[in-house]
């Protein structure tokens, strides 16, 4: 009868063992609370990603209208130095001959 009575106590230990689980409840408590947290860090920083992708698309966007804006601007400035140079020439041209 001893024996029968600690092969209960042993199979009923083993089931508590196994229906508690390994891990106390603080621990698992913590670990939820900490996956919590990690949840919120990742859709706060999922959040900051979007807002950043926005914000590079219109620098983006901005950079190329003004590389445009700059290229025809480039273009006219080309014209005007064009036109400098002429009228320079041809004042020259009026200057030699009026010394000349």
């Amino acid at each position: 009868m001893g024996m029968r009575k600690v092969s209960w106590v042993l199979l009923l230990t083993i089931v508590i063992m196994v229906t508690s689980g390994c891990v106390s409840q603080q621990d698992f408590d913590d670990l939820k609370a900490r996956n919590r947290i990690q949840q919120d860090r990742i859709a706060d920083l999922e959040s900051q990603l979007s807002t950043s992708e926005v914000m590079l698309e219109q620098l983006q966007n901005n950079l190329e209208s003004l590389q445009a804006q700059n290229d025809a601007s480039s273009g006219s400035n080309a014209e005007e130095i064009a036109a400098l140079e002429k009228a320079r020439g041809l004042r020259r041209q009026k200057e030699g001959s009026k010394n000349g």
